[in-house]
């Protein structure tokens, strides 16, 4: 079985999920290869196509309407070079503006009639936002999109009746997404067809090394409770690091205990902050032995964003034992029903919580260990097996 998966990064969430899925279905004996236009970001060198770079630019200057807003990938929908693929190969994407256009996927799939997704946000199935801000216009076709200015609202309404008409020329498809809340918002879009077979699968969990360390062990200093944020990019507006920092401070004003309380930031691009001994900023770790060692002295994870599919940074934190606390969204759900997690609708909440688990250590042990069990369940070798089951529906 020979499987050629495509997506725009090998970083990123998307990329870094395709890149494991891709590794996953080799144990598998899937014979599987991942196509790809950078090892890094959008500004990395071997990416600064004009095209591309150009696209991405009007999109989020241009045509989107507030710089808060979702990010969008319209005109670079359109952008992409010729895909070659090997002989008799299963096309797989994940995610395709600035690597593939539209127009070019058509033409790849006339012959193979054939297709397999996985979905890494909305944009396989919307108008060309990632995600949608709550917006459901992508159920009748994304018409007057209220993410971009109005004269581009056809812009918009174009790429959805693109993809609408590439899927219904197929004789199969199968759409998988690692939440369940993705794969009902999928099965609700005008542009897949009626024939679409939706899967749910959830990443692979790479422990990148880190299993053997356990944050809530006696080793670990117990003068400090230390609080993860982790993103790729910190500055993206979805992820709200800010409003985690201002919750991480009043955390601190509210909190009476013996503990000291610090804050670790991963990622790129850290937001401006006012200087504190209790927060540093350690920027992007790739390096396992590094990550390992930052996430060693971590009690908690903290996420407050307001849209994700199925986070590399919770369920990488699971997989060593650390348990999180979340903004309530769909994106998030999973963590809880794991029981590694606790959900949170606002700042206050936020807070309530962390303290419960900063005064009770039994608790966040306990938390911890569902961490751990919830990420074995989803090792490569199982979640390989599942993509093979997929695949041989699809092609038989």
């Amino acid at each position: 079985m020979r499987v050629d998966h495509v997506a725009f990064s090998k970083s990123g969430g998307a990329g870094i999920a395709a890149r494991r899925i891709v590794e996953a279905q080799k144990l598998v004996s899937i014979d599987a290869s991942l196509t790809y236009r950078t090892e890094g970001r959008l500004g990395s060198p071997n990416a600064r196509s004009p095209w591309v770079v150009g696209a991405s630019v009007l999109d989020n200057f241009l045509l989107r309407k507030h710089a808060t807003s979702s990010m969008i990938s319209i005109l670079r929908g359109f952008v992409g070079s010729n895909l070659q693929l090997r002989n008799k190969s299963l096309l797989h994407l994940h995610w395709l503006p600035g690597v593939i256009s539209l127009s070019n996927l058509q033409k790849i799939l006339l012959p193979q009639k054939v297709l397999a997704v996985t979905l890494h946000d909305m944009w396989l199935f919307s108008g060309g936002c990632h995600f949608s801000d709550g917006c459901k216009n992508f159920k009748t076709g994304c018409y007057s999109c209220p993410i971009v200015r109005a004269p581009f609202r056809r812009v918009v309404t174009d790429q959805s009746e693109a993809k609408r008409m590439i899927y219904a020329r197929l004789e199969k498809l199968v759409v998988v997404a690692p939440s369940q809340e993705m794969i009902e918002m999928a099965a609700q879009s005008s542009v897949f067809p009626s024939l679409t077979q939706f899967v749910h699968i959830p990443n692979p969990v790479e422990k990148l090394g880190l299993a053997a360390q356990n944050p809530i062990s006696n080793t670990k200093r117990s003068s400090a409770f230390t609080i993860a944020v982790i993103a790729n990019d910190l500055s993206e507006p979805r992820k709200n690091v800010m409003e985690a920092l201002r919750a991480f401070h009043k955390l601190r004003g509210q909190y009476l205990g013996a503990r000291t309380l610090e804050m670790v930031l991963i990622g790129r691009k850290c937001p401006k902050m006012p200087e504190s001994s209790a927060v540093k900023s350690v920027g992007h770790i790739d390096n396992p032995v590094s990550l390992n060692e930052e996430l060693s002295s971590v009690d908690l994870l903290w996420s407050f964003s307001s849209g994700e599919v199925f986070p590399n940074t919770i369920t990488e934190a699971a997989a060593i034992g650390i348990p999180s606390v979340l903004s309530q969204m769909t994106g998030h759900t999973f963590a809880s029903e794991a029981g590694f997690a606790y959900l949170f609708e606002d700042e206050d909440q936020a807070i309530e919580l962390t303290v419960r688990l900063i005064n009770e250590p039994q608790q966040l042990r306990n938390l911890a260990k569902n961490a751990r069990k919830f990420a074995d369940s989803l090792s490569p070798e199982v979640i390989g097996l599942r993509y093979r089951e997929v695949y041989e529906a699809l092609i038989n």
